[in-house]
């Protein structure tokens, strides 16, 4: 009677003890991490029997911190660099370490609205090898969730920041990339070289929107094609004055040129607006008159 229970602790204590150890997966691989959830779930289906005491559930603690900290780990990586490349940072692993968390504790609205940004991350990355109907799909499900995470956790900046690059390089809406970057800042987020990047690129874009547009109005209104190039001329200014200093940084150089060069075509433009119109004046012919017959 006291050997088979001494033997069951024992075989536990033995196979838990990767479990019970310092629990760094910052540093572990998905597939090291899947393997220690493996044997999770095989110790809680072993132990079953034992019921609320069960040593398996005291396991459920510290790893469902672990696989938290891995996840937070690679957002708050991402959160205070100014790397552009979302590729650069492992946005699966944190997926899996959420999903794991979530299958402990499913109440969690903070790990599942980091999944759903880790989730819109992935969608992204996808964009970049897809064609252009598919890029535009993906492109529109990494927005909602990005839009789950923002409600799920709306005073944290991750979702406003994903947002923000959603609506400067997919919808190209630079009214509402300021607003997200707003938003972040409400939460103590400062922007950084990325963020200035983007929002100087949402700028250039509308700029050379506005500029097609002044192109598109010149055979027709004068006076529409004028108020397109202030407009241009404004957002182009806008983009000068954040790519400047921090110029070097990305594509930043090769941006600032193009913005001289399209500005250089709108002052071209607005050049021949400010030339005088010529007003042709139809000259009358003298009628020649008829004088009438004396009879």
């Amino acid at each position: 009677m006291v050997c088979v229970p001494a033997a069951y602790a024992y075989r536990y204590w033995r196979q838990s003890l990767p479990l019970r150890s310092d629990l760094d997966y910052t540093r572990l691989s998905i597939a090291g991490i899947d393997a220690n959830w493996k044997l999770f779930q095989q110790l809680q289906q072993r132990n079953a029997f034992l019921g609320e005491f069960s040593p398996a559930k005291r396991l459920a603690a510290s790893l469902r911190a672990s696989l938290l900290h891995a996840a937070d780990d690679v957002i708050e990586r991402y959160r205070n660099s100014s790397d552009p490349v979302i590729e650069d940072f492992d946005w699966q692993k944190a997926a899996v370490c959420l999903r794991h968390v979530l299958e402990i504790d499913r109440g969690d609205r903070g790990a599942e609205g980091n999944l759903a940004l880790c989730d819109g991350y992935l969608a992204l990355e996808r964009t970049n090898s897809e064609h252009a109907g598919e890029r535009q799909a993906s492109a529109e499900e990494a927005h909602a969730k990005f839009q789950r995470a923002v409600s799920l956790v709306p005073n944290a900046p991750d979702a406003h920041l994903a947002l923000l690059r959603i609506y400067v390089y997919s919808l190209q809406n630079v009214g509402k990339t300021i607003a997200e970057l707003h938003e972040a800042q409400r939460t103590g987020f400062e922007p950084g070289p990325r963020e200035m990047e983007m929002e100087a690129d949402g700028y250039r874009f509308r700029a050379n929107d506005e500029l097609r547009e002044a192109q598109g109005a010149r055979p027709k209104s004068r006076t529409a094609e004028l108020r397109y190039l202030r407009l241009a001329q404004r957002d182009y200014d806008r983009a000068r004055r954040l790519y400047e200093p921090i110029q070097g940084f990305s594509n930043v150089s090769v941006a600032l040129r193009e913005v001289d060069d399209d500005d250089r075509q709108r002052q071209q433009l607005d050049d021949v607006l400010k030339k005088p119109v010529k007003v042709v004046r139809r000259t009358r012919h003298a009628t020649p008159r008829r004088y009438a017959r004396w009879q």
